[in-house]
């Protein structure tokens, strides 16, 4: 999507990053082709979905456990 809203800022007649700056998620290989050299901020789905799976069989297993809230490390 950033990608495709690059372009269409371009095609407006702005200049990227020069009048409009934009940032992608979860890193994608085209984004580093130097005609977009995105900024990505690369989320650790692997490690998210994980958890979350975690916590789902947690509540299964006991459908009375405390609401938790998971927050990154960094």
């Amino acid at each position: 999507m950033a990608m495709g809203l690059m372009d269409a800022l371009r095609q407006a007649g702005l200049d990227v990053p020069g009048d409009m700056s934009v940032v992608g998620f979860d890193d994608i290989g085209p984004s580093a082709r130097a005609i977009y050299n995105l900024t990505i901020v690369a989320q650790p789905v692997s490690v998210m979905l994980r958890r979350g799976l975690d916590l789902l069989a947690g509540r299964i297993a006991d459908p009375g456990l405390p609401y938790e809230t998971a927050v990154p490390r960094g």
